[in-house]
């Protein structure tokens, strides 16, 4: 019965138009009248109500009552005669009989004119003509709250400026802050400062209904919001005339495109805003209105927050770089975006943030996808964190120097976005994963241009970069939502079988706690639907799922696709047409003897001619000879290699066995193939081959001694005189030979056999897994290192290879004292010969200890055993 009646009094006083001037029923008034009266009460259904019958009904209302009559009804309204003529009273009475019979018509448009008199006399005094500047502060200033408010803080005594304030409407005050947020610069209540791009409240003017204070404190909200967005829209504009030319770059065109999109939102939010209020679907409260704008607010603050942190400091320096301008926009926009994902922001605003960053990174993908589609890396502006560095080169330096990273510094400022937040501005936090495989793809498809094979890496799909990513994006968020909403929905039907009757048949439970649970259960039931909770459950798996990091992985698998794509292709070029593999193989071979059998001719010939001191560094005669030597394995290639001379440039002490150190073997390669076989690789190559030929020269000496050579130079006297000294001197020889060619010997095996056989295996297994060309590279520059290095031709192992050098010179020295005879030979030399090569064993055994007991070179263990056992025998 309550209800019912309440229901139809409030329907009555809702149709009763007689509020706010308007010939309408249920405006702002009445509602607020009757919330008040609500709020006033507590539960009006619940309190004991009865029904009483109207006595009397309220009697008509006659439209058409004569107000004039029963107004003028006592009045005497004839006309006074102030004529003292016969002939003035005559005209007096004929004037007033025309009056008489003209009187009702007179009268009727007397009282037309006097009401629009009185009514613009209203008007003039009511209405806030705010934009005409005229001030009708009087108006209920006995009466209103900020006049007794004012009163109130004089009487205590607070020191404040009391100036004559200008009162508006409320209704008048939503209005200008719409035309503020609509770009409005000229206002009656707010002031804007051009150059800055900033909205400030005039201190002057007031509402009757609430104080400057809290006046201020909610016109502040707008005017911040109004700040922000005259600054986007002033970058806006500035970029679009051109005033930006230093920072104009494509990411900033995309970014200023984002924000355009989410101003031109605002602009019709607000032009539907103004409608709303003008038809009375929306009170024009500034509370209301700030509810209203509440939405664009935290979406309209994150834009603003980039634009200041990432476009303003650029904007002050006076030669910005515009990699480090566009890279810093990127690395921003990824931040707050993983930084709003993992907080409380709403699906809506998280949606739009999302966007923005994905139409800001366009540029970057639409060259990326250029890059590794047709191989041309098209960056006009330089923008792209990878530029090219020489695009004509087709030589060794094709791959490393074509492309190189920009560097790019963080700007001059001092503000942070957040205090939990510092950036690295060199590199994209979104390509940080995938930023080598993007080069090593867009490298390879540029060298596959060049060979003219870019239509075998071509794809199936036809779907841009960008395309794939969005789609990769959103099967990935779809995903964390239908398994987020599945255990969302198992949880909310668990929770919705707790009735009450399961309450109650738990035990332990106290009949206090039972009445009130059930009682909460009624009346919440309709308050929490399944529904609801559905989709509050998918916004919180919403937020709680890292954006930037599923945008991360989501590029890096389009990123690894193409990758494999163009990599297994390039990888099938150079293997079937460019034949790169038997290149790198045929260099083994020669520079690293690994087929001893093939230059074997040419340096038993090399060898021959420097035992017996002939002329051997004859260029022609050289070239001539390994031509002839490799013409019988390699016909078609063998020209490929040749043989110089460099000039002696050693300071240091020279000994006899380093006169190989001149040569230089040479080995011509096209393009692509020298992009692995490079000037410097075969600079080491040589380094290391000109060990091997010490060391074969070495061995070739110490093996081919022969006894006839020690004892042809004797002649019948010198026999005749043959003693026992002679005796004990040729088998101290002889037992110095078998020390030095076992010497030699084991550092033969190690070097050919733990070194380069070993190495060679292994980097064979290491070329079959590369699966790119850097990869290949990498593999075979790790290879020339360790060999470079395990042959201790390093400057940190400088002592070894010193010693070891010594120790195959000694063999030279003594092949010359072998040759030379018996009979020239004495105890002083053979002594000098065996003490100078037992020093370097020594030598050799402390530092190979040494370094096998840090564990730094753990296959030395073989060698050091047979120096052991070298110096054991001595």
């Amino acid at each position: 019965m309550a209800r019912e009646a309440l229901k139809k009094a409030v329907s009555a006083f809702l149709n009763k138009p007689e509020f706010e001037k308007k010939n309408a029923p249920e405006t702002d008034t009445h509602y607020s009248i009757l919330s008040f009266l609500l709020e006033m009460s507590s539960r009006p259904t619940s309190q004991h109500y009865s029904f009483e019958e109207e006595d009397a009904k309220e009697d008509d209302i006659n439209v058409n009552f004569d107000w004039y009559k029963y107004l003028t009804e006592d009045l005497d309204l004839l006309p006074t005669s102030f004529s003292d003529s016969s002939v003035d009273s005559e005209a007096s009475d004929i004037e007033e009989t025309i009056i008489a019979e003209a009187e009702p018509f007179v009268r009727e448009e007397e009282i037309s004119q006097q009401v629009e008199a009185n009514t613009a006399m209203l008007r003039e005094l009511l209405v806030d003509r705010y934009w005409a500047g005229e001030d009708n502060s009087l108006l209920l200033a006995d009466t209103d709250f900020a006049h007794d408010w004012n009163g109130h803080l004089r009487s205590l005594g607070v020191f404040e400026s009391f100036q004559q304030d200008t009162y508006m409407t409320e209704y008048q005050m939503v209005r200008e802050v719409i035309w503020m947020l609509s770009g409005a610069t000229e206002s009656f209540l707010f002031l804007y400062d051009e150059q800055q791009a900033v909205f400030s409240i005039k201190r002057c003017v007031n509402l009757t209904h609430t104080t400057k204070t809290s006046l201020a404190e909610v016109l502040i909200k707008f005017t911040r919001l109004a700040t922000k967005v005259s600054q986007l829209r002033q970058f806006v504009t500035r970029l679009l005339k051109g005033d930006l030319l230093s920072l104009e770059c494509q990411t900033y065109q995309a970014f200023s495109v984002a924000c355009t999109e989410i101003l031109t939102q605002l602009d019709v939010f607000s032009h539907q805003l103004s409608h709303r209020i003008q038809n009375g679907d929306l009170s024009g409260t500034l509370i209301s209105i700030l509810q209203e704008y509440n939405p664009y607010q935290q979406i309209i603050h994150i834009l603003h927050t980039i634009y200041t942190s990432a476009i303003c400091p650029n904007l002050a320096i006076a030669k910005p770089s515009v990699s480090t301008a566009a890279t810093q926009l990127l690395i921003t926009c990824n931040s707050l975006l993983n930084e709003a994902s993992l907080q409380a922001v709403d699906t809506n605003t998280l949606t739009t943030l999302t966007r923005v960053f994905v139409r800001t990174l366009a540029p970057y993908l639409h060259i990326i996808d250029e890059w590794l589609t047709n191989g041309n890396l098209n960056d006009p502006y330089l923008e792209f964190v990878i530029k090219k560095k020489n695009s004509k080169c087709l030589d060794e330096t094709f791959w490393d120097m074509a492309v190189e990273l920009t560097t790019c510094e963080p700007a001059e400022s001092t503000e942070r976005i957040t205090s939990s937040f510092s950036y690295n501005y060199s590199v994209p936090e979104l390509l940080k994963g995938t930023l080598t495989r993007i080069a090593i793809s867009g490298k390879s498809m540029e060298m596959l241009a060049q060979l003219g094979k870019v239509s075998f890496a071509v794809g199936e799909s036809n779907k841009s970069l960008l395309s794939a990513f969005v789609d990769k994006f959103c099967s990935g968020l779809n995903w964390g939502e239908l398994k987020e909403a599945h255990t969302a929905t198992e949880s909310v039907e668990k929770s919705a079988e707790l009735t009450p009757t399961a309450v109650s048949s738990a035990p332990d439970v106290s009949p206090l706690l039972h009445a009130n649970f059930r009682a909460l259960f009624e009346e919440g039931r309709s308050m929490t639907p399944v529904d609801e909770l559905r989709a509050l459950s998918g916004q919180n798996m919403y937020n709680m799922v890292n954006l930037g990091q599923l945008m991360s992985s989501s590029l890096e698998l389009l990123v690894e696709e193409r990758y494999n794509r163009v990599s297994q292709c390039l990888l099938h070029v150079l293997k079937d047409d460019c034949h790169i593999y038997y290149f790198l193989s045929l260099v083994r071979k020669v520079y690293l003897l690994e087929a001893g059998d093939i230059m074997y001719e040419f340096l038993w010939e090399l060898f021959d001619k420097i035992r017996l001191d002939e002329d051997w560094k004859d260029v022609l005669t050289l070239n001539v000879g390994l031509h002839e030597c490799l013409e019988k394995h390699f016909p078609k290639h063998f020209f490929r290699f040749s043989i110089s001379l460099a000039d002696d440039v050693r300071k240091s002490e020279f000994l006899p066995i380093h006169m190989l150190e001149k040569f230089h073997l040479h080995y011509e390669v096209d393009w692509p193939i020298d992009v692995i076989y490079n000037s410097a690789c075969e600079e080491q190559y040589n380094r290391i081959f000109q060990f091997l030929l010490q060391l074969k020269l070495a061995k070739h000496s110490i093996d081919n001694l022969k006894f006839d050579a020690l004892h042809k130079k004797l002649t019948d006297e010198s026999a005749a005189s043959y003693d026992t000294g002679d005796e004990l001197l040729e088998k101290s020889i002889y037992l110095l030979r078998m020390k030095i060619l076992h010497a030699v010997n084991s550092i033969h095996d190690y070097i050919m056999t733990t070194i380069l056989y070993h190495s060679s295996q292994q980097f064979e297994k290491n070329v079959e897994a590369a699966t790119d060309l850097e990869m290949i590279m990498m593999v075979h520059r790790n290879y020339l290192n360790q060999v470079f290095n395990r042959c201790f031709l390093h400057p940190k192992n400088a002592v070894i290879h010193g010693c070891l050098l010594k120790i195959l010179n000694t063999a030279l020295i003594f092949q010359k004292m072998w040759d030379s005879g018996l009979e020239t030979t004495t105890w002083t030399k053979v002594e000098e010969i065996s003490l100078s090569f037992t020093k370097c064993i020594q030598i050799l055994m402390s530092f190979i200890t040494s370094l096998i007991k840090t564990g730094s070179l753990p296959h030395l263990e073989s060698l050091a055993l047979a120096f052991r056992d070298t110096t054991a025998v001595s």
